[in-house]
């Protein structure tokens, strides 16, 4: 949409059990290449802690020399030694569309409508230069 090129090796994919060694493994091989991106989209604010940490140890500041954000403004982006800058994770909302699916999905054979949620992007430290 952005004419942006998408570069697969600039994505790092992981299962939840390999939370902790990805994204370490991510930072090391960016640390022991001098390659840095000029931010990191972690998929919950844990990762993007755990992330800033790591990138904290190498003394790769954030944001000054890479950008973080998470996904779904939890507590822990408040907690973070930078406070995380996250989207918004609708849970009240969330719920309650799921809630409604299901029941439209046991009431009715129509198939059921793919939902899209706002989630504004609430922004703190880690994303501020």
């Amino acid at each position: 949409e952005h004419e942006i090129a998408y570069d697969p090796d600039k994505v790092v994919w992981f299962h939840t059990e390999d939370r902790r060694k990805k994204p370490a493994l991510m930072v090391r091989n960016m640390v022991r290449q001098n390659s840095f991106p000029d931010g990191i989209v972690c998929y919950n604010d844990q990762i993007a802690y755990g992330v800033i940490d790591l990138l904290q140890k190498h003394n790769v500041r954030v944001p000054e020399d890479v950008l973080v954000i998470g996904f779904d403004d939890s507590s822990i982006s408040e907690y973070s030694p930078v406070k995380i800058t996250s989207f918004v994770h609708p849970k009240v909302e969330m719920g309650r569309a799921a809630a409604n699916k299901l029941i439209h999905m046991l009431r009715s054979s129509d198939p059921e409508q793919p939902l899209v949620l706002d989630m504004p992007l609430h922004e703190k430290e880690s994303t501020r230069r």
